[in-house]
């Protein structure tokens, strides 16, 4: 998960733990900062174990916003540097994110134990990776296929990914190696775009 989507998570467990009244929770979750890709302090993980039904209270508050959570919103609520939203936010992907860090957290605390002396960046900073997923913003490299469609360059955000495209004959730009592709999503181009994964690289700040 990349810093941008920890971020948006953790606004959502913000949101869930006041609407469960527990006021120091939130406060805990507000301590989360971002200090460099992937390094993350002020994060006490036990107490998202010892709270597991602050889940359920993020994904009901994003819920809230119907099929997608506005862009403007995010950006307004949102504002660590480096982070910007193009395009509303799909509801379901954030659930998901959620629901992904709610196996992680408790999955590690299950096998490991949270320790309350241990680094407080290492587990959620081992969450972010180099390699794009879902709901990450990325940039569409330049190559003379991309230059030739009008693509290199643009911004997008990722919205799914196919293991064997070749097998559903779907139109994939660029030779995708070990037959995988990625779904970008471009304001103003088709929504339908596939790309090879080695054609997208992650990027924190669009407009850089």
């Amino acid at each position: 998960m990349r810093d941008g989507r920890l971020e948006l998570v953790r606004h959502f467990l913000i949101l869930g733990a006041k609407n469960m009244g527990l006021v120091e929770l939130a406060k805990a979750i507000e301590r989360w900062e971002c200090q460099g890709v992937g390094v993350w302090v002020g994060v006490e993980e036990q107490v998202l174990e010892h709270h597991p039904g602050v889940f359920d209270a993020a994904v009901r508050a994003v819920e809230r916003f119907g099929d997608t959570v506005d862009a403007a919103y995010l950006n307004t609520v949102l504002r660590r540097r480096g982070t910007k939203f193009l395009m509303a936010q799909k509801v379901r992907l954030i659930v998901d994110e959620l629901n992904a860090l709610r196996d992680f957290v408790v999955g590690v605390g299950a096998q490991h134990g949270m320790r309350a002396d241990a680094p407080h960046n290492s587990t959620l900073g081992s969450m972010a990776n180099a390699v794009p997923s879902v709901g990450d913003i990325v940039r569409i490299r330049s190559t003379p296929e991309t230059q030739s469609l009008g693509l290199a360059g643009l911004a997008g955000q990722v919205y799914g990914s196919a293991a064997m495209p070749s097998t559903a004959n779907m139109a994939v730009i660029g030779s995708p190696p070990n037959d995988a592709a990625l779904n970008v999503v471009i304001e103003g181009q088709p929504e339908d775009l596939w790309f090879n994964p080695e054609l997208v690289e992650l990027v924190d700040d669009p407009d850089a």
